[in-house]
């Protein structure tokens, strides 16, 4: 009775079995992950600047419509699902630097809402 070769050796099954190298981990992916990061932050530090302003009590007449609260959750609420959306897909870059512009602007508008109040 002859005998057979294996139809894989045991070097080609390691390699085969063997996790493949990363693709696309030069320095666009990561910029890509401190873009990420620089966003959440945004988001985070706008969160803090909109609570001080709605909880000011000078800003209690701008606040006391529910008009502009709901209006100004709305933008927040829909920036940040498009960017973290846009974010999650591989094409969404360009989506994802958009919202980040309007959350600036935003912040910039309540940081000088909040320097105007103290002032």
């Amino acid at each position: 009775m002859p005998r057979t070769q294996p139809l894989i050796t045991p070097e080609e099954l390691q390699c085969l079995l063997g996790s493949a190298p990363a693709r696309g981990a030069g320095w666009g992916a990561r910029l890509w992950q401190h873009v990420l990061h620089v966003g959440a932050a945004l988001w985070l530090v706008k969160g803090i600047f909109l609570y001080g302003v709605l909880m000011s009590p000078e800003t209690a007449s701008l606040v006391g419509s529910s008009r502009y609260f709901w209006l100004r959750g709305s933008l927040e609420l829909v920036c940040l699902s498009a960017f973290w959306g846009a974010a999650l897909h591989p094409r969404g870059r360009s989506v994802a630097f958009a919202s980040m512009l309007v959350a600036s602007t935003t912040l910039l508008m309540d940081a000088m809402t909040l320097l105007a109040l103290a002032g």
